[in-house]
């Protein structure tokens, strides 16, 4: 089996894009595809994960070796320079470190939403920001659009910065700080449909009575309330679902 095909098979979400293939990173936890799989004109594989990744760290994580990513014609003519210094780690303790791996941390989220773009290969036209109950930001979801095309991907606060993906535990309510102790909640299809039911101008009757509702009875708004979102700021009140309209 060819070293393209063993990291074709290891990266099982892998999918054709251009002349090669977009995958998950199998050396951060990644949920955006960020691994750019190719092969290049003397046969070797190339890869590039778009979130930093070293190419060892990839071949470690893939249990093959830098020196497995070249075809023999490119190894015997570099036979003399060793690749490594130190001897082969035991397959068992890969795994274990693949377990254990940390996700990146970026330091400002300018800098996730851009390795973001990069790899969705569109840059970011919207956000919208999730806070806990103390208002504090936890969850930003981005929308990344081009040529009629479009993606959501989350970025989340950790210790020390953001990282891509959702952040750990529950999922919070969209405006939670604004939830009011009484009165009616209403639940949209995304945060788009959420704003426009908060700000009931131009969306039609429906939509304006609904809004001015929300107004004069204290109601606050919530997207896309799932298993991974708290009931507690819900449990005993009015619940409102307003339906997507689009087909």
């Amino acid at each position: 089996m060819s070293s393209l095909q063993h990291i074709l098979d290891r990266c099982r979400e892998a999918r054709p894009s251009g002349e090669g293939w977009q995958t998950n990173c199998p050396a951060h936890d990644d949920n955006v595809a960020s691994l750019s799989i190719a092969e290049g004109d003397d046969g070797r594989v190339l890869l590039h994960c778009h979130a930093g990744c070293s190419t060892e760290s990839i071949c470690e994580a893939v249990e093959i070796t830098v020196a497995d990513l070249f075809p023999d014609s490119v190894k015997s003519a570099t036979s003399t320079v060793s690749t490594s210094a130190k001897p082969a780690e035991p397959r068992e303790n890969v795994r274990f470190r693949r377990q254990d791996r940390q996700p990146r941390v970026f330091a400002a989220p300018e800098q996730a939403v851009e390795v973001l773009s990069r790899s969705v290969g569109m840059p970011a036209v919207a956000a919208w920001s999730y806070h806990s109950a103390d208002g504090s930001e936890v969850l930003r979801v981005m929308r990344f659009e081009a040529d009629r095309q479009k993606t959501f991907r989350p970025i989340a606060r950790v210790d020390g910065g953001w990282k891509i993906g959702d952040p750990a535990g529950e999922l919070p309510l969209y405006r939670l700080p604004e939830l009011a102790d009484d009165g009616p909640v209403f639940v949209a299809e995304g945060e788009k449909a959420a704003e426009a039911v908060r700000s009931p101008v131009r969306y039609g009757h429906d939509s304006r009575r609904t809004g001015s509702q929300a107004e004069n009875e204290e109601g606050r708004l919530s997207a896309e309330c799932n298993e991974k979102r708290p009931r507690a700021r819900t449990r005993g009140r009015q619940i409102w679902t307003i339906l997507d309209l689009n087909q």
